[in-house]
């Protein structure tokens, strides 16, 4: 099970995110084998299902990886769509992880990986994307911050109207689990849960994995 991360004091300030920024720093050269389970590959299964019907296929599509890590899901995204796609995370040590990905799979040419706030995707105009994904923690982290609305809107603002939103966020009973994982005798269920919402800016599809956790006492 990966490292957990904890965090005292949320705090609504940019300095918040230095202990997350460092938590990842930390963890890029191990994490993406601490993935490899048959748990977390279950759970990419389940997402994909959800993900891969919705991503635009053209040579002309752009899609935004937020948060995307050692970059798993721009891969996999990049392998399905001829797309172009951007992949930005607070991590620069997760991003030279993803760097390294993408030129041995190849997608070098059509995808950027750069550093970014979510709250401050200035680089991107407004309207630019076909697609985003937001998978894993970083909506979780933000709002956990006190600023998940503030990603969102920007989030929102380079989303083309009419277009997707696809993001991850962890109930209370996933929180619970996550803290729980270390545990030995814990059994694991896993509930995909999937609730469609239409704003005015556009459909957000909002995927959440609920992870229902109980405990065998020896």
């Amino acid at each position: 099970m990966p490292e957990q991360l904890e965090i005292q004091v949320p705090q609504k300030t940019p300095a918040a995110l230095a202990p997350i920024r460092d938590y990842y720093d930390g963890r890029a050269a191990v994490m993406p084998d601490e993935y490899e389970t048959h748990y977390w590959r279950l759970y990419d299964a389940i997402t994909w299902a959800a993900l891969e019907p919705l991503l635009p296929r053209g040579p002309g599509a752009r899609i935004l990886d937020a948060g995307g890590g050692y970059g798993l899901w721009t891969i996999e995204m990049a392998k399905a769509s001829a797309g172009r796609i951007d992949l930005v995370d607070l991590s620069d040590s997760m991003l030279d992880v993803a760097r390294a990905k993408v030129r041995a799979a190849g997608f070098a040419e059509r995808v950027t990986a750069t550093r970014a706030d979510l709250r401050r995707l200035d680089k991107f105009a407004d309207s630019t994307f076909d697609l985003i994904l937001c998978e894993g923690d970083p909506l979780s982290i933000c709002t956990m911050l006190g600023f998940g609305a503030e990603c969102l809107a920007e989030l929102v603002r380079v989303l083309k109207p009419k277009a997707k939103i696809v993001f991850g966020l962890d109930s209370r009973a996933g929180l619970i689990a996550h803290a729980l994982g270390g545990e030995p005798g814990v059994i694991y269920s896993l509930v995909a849960v999937a609730l469609c919402l239409v704003p005015t800016a556009g459909t957000l599809l909002w995927a959440g994995w609920a992870l229902d956790q109980s405990a065998e006492h020896q």
